[in-house]
């Protein structure tokens, strides 16, 4: 099942189903293909969704209107898709967030990377809004958390601690099981060396909680200046932010008219 800008992938286990995202969840996303037939447990693992537009939003929350499965979670959130469960209300519905990435990054190298945080082992975490030190797998420098971690885990308020059934516990081990290696390239250093790229281990079983760093850039195809990968993801974040908004004030604007 994809879409033009999406490829979604899915694993069957007994009565769950896997479902793995992969690409830009965006207006031309189906969202039926976001809704396994008749899966009583389902797990989302959203790894290696890149982004979701305000438009892509509004397909997300339909296709889990349309989901019927008694459970449902979400796994490997990126940084993209924790920024809506903390705007959008009712953007997880009845499902539990299982682990996000936390952003980091490294002022001695100009390195961004992200970590795995297990909800189900390390909930207070985001409770406390208390992000780990962690190290830069570049320079081994000490890393600063790249956003406000009260904002960014402020969803914890909103969906509790997981608890999630066995097959979705089982569903969970597969995804980590069946992930491929990936290889990305630190962003180029403040002193203008070259780009270093760094090949991530398979992870090991999601139950380990075990958190793994790579960057979230990567390095430039040809041989002229690169774009700074940070600032980037910054105005595509700035970019959603205002989506998002916008959407907001129009439907409150279209409500207040509908009751006058």
């Amino acid at each position: 099942m994809n879409s033009p800008k999406l490829n979604v992938a899915t694993i069957v286990l007994e009565a769950g189903t896997l479902v793995r995202l992969e690409g830009t969840i965006d207006e031309s996303t189906d969202s039926q293909a976001l809704v396994p037939g008749a899966a009583e447990v389902v797990v989302y693992d959203l790894d290696a969704v890149k982004r979701i537009t305000s438009y892509g939003v509004l397909q997300w929350v339909k296709a889990l209107k349309e989901l019927r499965a008694r459970y449902y979670g979400f796994m490997r959130c990126r940084p993209c898709i924790v920024r809506q469960f903390n705007m959008v209300a009712g953007f997880g519905k009845q499902g539990e967030v299982l682990s996000v990435y936390l952003p980091y990054f490294c002022s001695a190298c100009d390195a961004e990377f992200e970590t795995l945080l297990d909800l189900r082992a390390d909930f207070v975490i985001a409770q406390t809004a208390s992000p780990p030190e962690a190290r830069c797998p570049t320079c081994r420098a000490m890393a600063e958390f790249d956003d406000v971690a009260k904002s960014y885990l402020a969803f914890s308020a909103d969906y509790p601690r997981p608890n999630p059934p066995e097959l979705a516990v089982r569903l969970l081990g597969e995804a980590m099981r069946t992930s491929a290696p990936r290889t990305r390239s630190m962003a180029p250093s403040v002193r203008g060396q070259n780009a270093a790229t760094a090949a991530s281990a398979p992870f090991t079983s999601f139950a380990q909680s075990e958190s793994r760093s790579f960057s979230a850039t990567a390095a430039a195809a040809d041989t002229s200046e690169p774009a700074n990968p940070r600032s980037v993801d910054r105005l595509r974040k700035l970019q959603d932010d205002l989506d998002v908004t916008r959407d907001r004030l129009s439907k409150m604007i279209k409500d207040r008219k509908s009751k006058t």
